[in-house]
């Protein structure tokens, strides 16, 4: 089957197995401009090597150090200054207003960062109105079939367009229902797990609360712009889901992006690259949608096999 223009290119890389700096940094190099968000202890393009790269995160470096000193497993010296703090409002505008201009990045790294936004558009139009033409959007994802997330709904476009228009920014009481319910661990504890292990997962999966006690934070949630922001996973995905939401918004006129690249998931996540565009939404076929959803239905089906195995 022919693929629609622009889709031949999202087949994976072929060659050499590429690690998990490599797929991020897939088209990137040190001589470009770049933006990286939320780097913490483990950056991409850490500025120490010699990276033209600036760091935005919800605090400064003190602030990180503060937060992860009880984490003995993490390096802390891995952590690098911050050069912009972003505590609300639309990426782009808060870029900007520590003067730089929209359209002057090569790149912008979003590492485990997309799925927590509340307004999953918005943050997405923020990253590319960043980028000069031809840049890249680097972004890596939780796949929801690895990890706490396995048990709840994918994410679909209408909860993209919705949580859109009412210009969300704190997680709707929906999302914390959803998350104080549906989360699950291993029977050791893990939040994440890979495509081998989800059997023996599920075999001793526990949900992380109660079904009254997520009831009772679903009453109790505030969501009003002035309450206090409670941290989410707002967005779940396999990597076909993913890229299905974006090819619909694209050809809705909603999201000015088309995927450039991806790659092979590993371990509880997955790695896409988007890319600007200019001009009217990209066509998309009934027949690309129903592929897609077929790819969803045959990437689901290989982590509910083991949940059925487990559970059932």
């Amino acid at each position: 089957m022919r693929l629609p223009p622009g889709l031949d290119r999202l087949v994976n890389r072929r060659g050499p197995q590429l690690n998990r700096f490599q797929k991020v940094l897939d088209g990137i190099d040190r001589t470009m401009l770049g933006l990286e968000i939320g780097p913490a202890h483990r950056p991409a393009a850490p500025k120490r090597e010699g990276w033209r790269v600036l760091t935005v995160d919800h605090t400064d470096r003190e602030g990180l150090l503060r937060k992860y000193a009880a984490h003995r497993h993490i390096d802390t010296t891995l952590i690098e200054e911050i050069d912009i703090v972003w505590t609300g409002g639309p990426l782009d505008e808060v870029v900007v207003a520590h003067g730089h201009a929209r359209g002057a990045f090569d790149y912008v790294i979003a590492s485990h960062v997309a799925e927590h936004s509340p307004d999953l558009v918005g943050f997405l139009g923020s990253c590319l109105a960043l980028l000069r033409p031809g840049g890249v959007l680097s972004l890596v994802l939780p796949d929801k079939r690895w990890c706490f997330d396995l048990l709840k709904p994918l994410s679909t476009t209408g909860d993209a367009l919705l949580a859109h228009r009412q210009r969300r920014t704190r997680h709707s009481p929906l999302t914390a229902f959803t998350h104080a319910s549906l989360s699950i661990k291993s029977a050791q504890g893990a939040g994440h797990w890979d495509a081998h292990s989800v059997r023996e997962v599920c075999r001793g999966a526990h949900f992380t609360q109660p079904l009254q006690q997520a009831f009772r934070v679903f009453q109790t949630y505030q969501d009003e712009p002035a309450a206090a922001y409670v941290d989410y996973h707002a967005w779940y995905f396999t990597p076909a889901s993913f890229e299905l939401m974006i090819a619909e918004l694209g050809a809705l006129g909603c999201l000015s992006a088309r995927v450039r690249r991806r790659h092979q998931p590993a371990g509880c996540e997955f790695y896409v690259q988007l890319e600007p565009i200019s001009g009217p939404g990209q066509p998309l076929s009934d027949q690309e949608r129903l592929r897609l959803h077929g790819r969803i239905a045959r990437e689901m089906c290989e982590a509910w096999r083991g949940v059925a195995r487990a559970l059932g």
